[in-house]
């Protein structure tokens, strides 16, 4: 079967997982699949990550190798669920491969990307559903709600903080907001404080894939204060 140019450019530059926190016999697995791809023995290489895969199925650059190498040895429906795993791990190399490549629908999973489900989130406000996201950033009345409470908060009035904070925002299947902190102000109360304050903004409707409530991930918003 022939393989399309990107899948090609990709076995040519096969991801090479972190050593770090992983054991010595991981470590050693990893270095000799990573050698018998080098000298292209994609079937010993193959062998090899699924060692480490049964002891570490998690570790999404193995999984991504896994689906790339039985791509490459003709394995399709082998390679179609390591990247499926891949995507449920949030590596979005694999959505677009399995998309634009194999001609896939994503698989469900408790938390999926905005791009890849049916229907977007909503808020509430006022008792009317709006769109979460409007033009790439959080909707304006979204915003003013959690402007108020950051303008409200005495921590953040003592800190004398003044800029802009980034969060990635979640919203579960349950429909709640879920926000992490990606580049915050150098205290740990005031930043824990901004987090309680956007999950507590208000009420909102999950995404839907295949008339399923979903979990859906991947915004990054800038917050000023």
């Amino acid at each position: 079967m022939a393989k399309p140019i990107l899948l090609i450019i990709m076995i040519s530059i096969l991801v090479v997982p972190s050593l770090k926190g992983q054991s010595q016999k991981l470590d050693s697995l990893k270095q000799i699949a990573l050698t018998y791809f080098q000298k292209n023995d994609f079937v010993n290489a193959e062998k090899q990550f699924e060692k480490i895969y049964l002891v570490d199925s998690l570790d999404v650059d193995v999984v991504f190798n896994l689906g790339t190498l039985n791509l490459q040895l003709d394995n399709e429906k082998d390679a179609i669920k390591y990247f499926q795993k891949a995507v449920s791990l949030r590596d979005r190399e694999s959505a677009k491969i399995l998309k634009k490549n194999l001609n896939q629908k994503i698989e469900y999973s408790d938390f999926m990307h905005t791009d890849d489900v049916d229907k977007q989130p909503k808020c509430i406000y006022k008792n009317k559903e709006l769109d979460l996201i409007e033009n790439h950033n959080l909707n304006s009345k979204l915003i003013s709600i959690i402007t108020k409470g950051l303008r409200k908060s005495k921590i953040i009035k003592d800190s004398n903080f003044s800029g802009r904070v980034y969060v990635m925002i979640e919203i579960d299947k349950s429909g709640k907001i879920i926000c992490q902190i990606k580049k915050g102000t150098d205290s740990e109360e005031v930043n824990s404080e901004i987090k309680q304050i956007i999950e507590n903004s208000g009420l909102f409707i999950p995404a839907k894939y295949q008339n399923k409530d979903v979990g859906v991930w991947g915004w990054t918003i800038p917050i000023s204060i």
